[in-house]
């Protein structure tokens, strides 16, 4: 069992160090300055099985640490004094799974507490993006509420993306149709008493912000390729950011379950895959000796495959 309410671990707080710091260096390199804000999913079961080491990407990007009371229970996520931190504060969009929202309430109120402190901290605005975006959506005439959400995923009781379902069904026609079923879904914010509030303006300026979109792989089980949620979430929030700014906005993944912290775009780790799998006789022939059971394994490939090629540059023709 775990306690959520000592999330992240203290091994979690240092790979998720790792994997912000990583993250902001190979940004850093490419693009000559910092992203201002990161798009970042959070799901329930990477959650448990790493302890929270998505939570502390979150922390680490931000410039916070968790505040514990005399017997290891969180109460506070507490921001870092500018001066310690050395960088800007990065904002965030926060793209939840909807099981992360029913499972983890107090994390998300821990969340939206770091985030409006943020906002409204005596801090200069180019050095304090949510500050910064915070202030920018004010005077656009979002309220102050609006305006400092962060934590967003689908209305109460609702479930999914509902990108995956159009890629599998083959129901659209454009990328256009997609980014806009993902906004239109996930257009509810969470944390601190928000409790679903519909907020799809909010939602839609923040991908104007997105600079990076980034998810820690906590497991080998899994690629990119082997289920439809890779493609759902971080794909989609790729696309519905890069249609937001006019220009594609990179995405990148760290696997975290290795030895060392290492930072791969989408296109590289597509590209692995790729040999590794639907392209290596050794492993198509392997499932191909189980029949329709095998067939229909290298058939979701190809599925999830083409729900990367909606949703993304990055699959090479």
């Amino acid at each position: 069992s775990i306690d959520p309410w000592r999330l992240p671990s203290d091994a979690a707080l240092a790979r998720g160090a790792a994997m912000a710091e990583a993250l902001l260096e190979r940004h850093l390199a490419e693009h000559g300055s910092y992203p201002q804000t990161v798009a970042q999913p959070l799901w329930a079961p990477d959650t448990i099985k790493s302890e929270g080491e998505s939570l502390a990407v979150a922390l680490a990007l931000v410039g916070a640490r968790p505040l514990r009371d005399g017997q290891g229970k969180l109460w506070r996520y507490e921001l870092v004094p500018l001066a310690e931190l050395g960088r800007p504060r990065i904002d965030l969009l926060l793209d939840i799974s909807s099981i992360f929202r029913d499972t983890f309430q107090m994390t998300l109120d821990l969340l939206d507490d770091m985030f409006r402190r943020a906002a409204a901290a005596d801090e200069p605005p180019a050095e304090n993006f949510i500050r910064a975006h915070a202030l920018a959506m004010q005077a656009e005439g979002h309220s102050w509420e609006h305006a400092t959400a962060r934590i967003f995923t689908q209305a109460p009781g609702q479930y999914g993306t509902g990108v995956e379902e159009l890629v599998d069904e083959g129901a659209w026609d454009d990328a256009s149709q997609l980014a806009e079923t993902y906004q239109r879904r996930n257009g509810y914010t969470y944390g601190g008493g928000r409790a679903g509030a519909a907020a799809p303006a909010t939602l839609r300026g923040l991908l104007g912000t997105v600079d990076h979109v980034f998810q820690a792989i906590d497991s080998v089980e899994y690629g990119l390729t082997d289920m439809q949620h890779y493609y759902g979430h971080s794909g989609a929030i790729q696309l519905a950011a890069s249609q937001a700014r006019g220009a594609s906005v990179p995405l990148s993944y760290a696997e975290s379950y290795t030895g060392s912290v290492t930072i791969n775009s989408a296109a590289e780790l597509l590209r692995i895959e790729a040999r590794s799998k639907i392209l290596n006789p050794r492993w198509y022939e392997g499932m191909l000796a189980h029949g329709f059971a095998g067939a229909a394994e290298i058939g979701q490939r190809f599925t999830h495959l083409l729900g990367w090629s909606a949703t993304s540059d990055v699959v090479d023709p």
